[in-house]
């Protein structure tokens, strides 16, 4: 089952089936960008079906604080429930950070999900010399994903426990994109290095989001089975966020409604957070049947297959080529992340 733009047009038209329900009582999770969007009903679920805590991984703290206040009077739920963690994608420092204090917190790390993404801000490079939609999109989530990987770890070996799970939130957009650049030796950094065409936007989005479709391919692949961690991609479909309507800073650029802009209408932010939901909160068996393979991809509520995949991230060479180049853009050595990932 390919995905292509007839199977997204049918099934963006039907209405999505409604969640199952499922207790998360005693769990914990990061949630990055909560503070809007997917993000933010994705929290707002998790806290009212019981998680200890939900972490907001954002960069702005106000408009986080403001978040939070919200989600606490919805959910009715203790103060402490959710809490904002300063998190910014465009600074590899901040993921190191982030990442240190949550391990040296000590608390388990049921789920996390990895939702904050930009579009449309035009050609941007970062303080470690990145474009940003490449490394906010792509190369930070998979940094964030390894330097956590030993609290998913270790929250995944508690006896008789469900597997932790690394959620990436993707875009089917990652189907409709050619990725010429993956023919070179380096395709990430060939990409961080593109000269931006403002006809493209949207081309450059899908590609940053192809990038980090075979990055979670790759941790998936990578985690030794011995160890009980679960990692599903879903796209919540075209949905009424924030996305691209706000440039690097955050500072708001477009203001059209999204359905003038793609013609179609968007799903809510909270019929598009079920995708994400689905993988996060249904049973591991319900999510990853034995003979699933080792990566669910989650589209309109269903799951697709690697056999389904763009055919660039089924194709092993070049998996590996983005993979070996993110690894050489982070820099990494051997005792930086565990070893698997090397």
């Amino acid at each position: 089952m390919l995905y292509t733009l007839e199977f997204h047009r049918e099934n963006h038209e039907r209405p999505l089936p409604a969640l199952e329900h499922y207790d998360l009582t005693g769990q914990v999770i990061i949630i990055t960008g909560a503070n809007a969007g997917i993000g933010y009903e994705c929290a707002r679920y998790i806290l009212a079906k019981g998680a200890t805590k939900v972490i907001a991984a954002c960069r702005n703290e106000k408009k986080s604080q403001e978040a939070i206040r919200k989600l606490l009077s919805e959910t009715k739920r203790e103060e402490g429930a959710v809490e904002y963690w300063h998190l910014e994608l465009a600074s590899l420092a901040s993921v190191r950070a982030f990442a240190k204090r949550f391990l040296e917190s000590g608390l388990p790390l049921n789920t996390l999900i990895s939702n904050a993404a930009i579009s449309e801000i035009g050609k941007v490079l970062t303080t470690d010399g990145l474009d940003a939609l490449v490394q906010i999109n792509h190369i930070s989530p998979m940094y964030l994903a390894m330097l956590l990987y030993p609290a998913l770890k270790r929250t995944g070996a508690v006896e008789g426990g469900p597997p932790s799970r690394f959620i990436g939130v993707t875009t089917e957009g990652a189907f409709f994109t050619g990725f010429p650049e993956s023919a070179d030796p380096r395709p990430v950094k060939t990409v961080s290095e593109r000269v931006y065409d403002a006809s493209e936007e949207d081309v450059s989005y899908f590609t940053s989001k192809i990038l980090n479709l075979i990055g979670c391919l790759e941790i998936a692949r990578r985690i030794p089975p011995s160890v009980n961690i679960k990692v599903a991609v879903a796209t919540p479909g075209l949905t009424d966020t924030e996305l691209g309507t706000k440039d690097a800073t955050g500072e708001q650029t477009r203001i059209e409604p999204i359905r003038e802009v793609y013609g179609t209408k968007p799903r809510t932010c909270a019929e598009g957070a079920r995708a994400v939901l689905l993988p996060m909160t249904y049973p591991a068996e319900r999510v990853w049947p034995e003979d699933g393979g080792i990566m669910p991809f989650y589209a309109h509520m269903q799951a697709l297959q690697l056999k389904d995949f763009p055919v660039k991230a089924q194709d092993e060479e070049i998996r590996r080529k983005v993979w070996e180049d993110t690894i050489a853009l982070l820099q990494l050595k051997r005792g930086d992340v565990d070893d698997c990932f090397l």
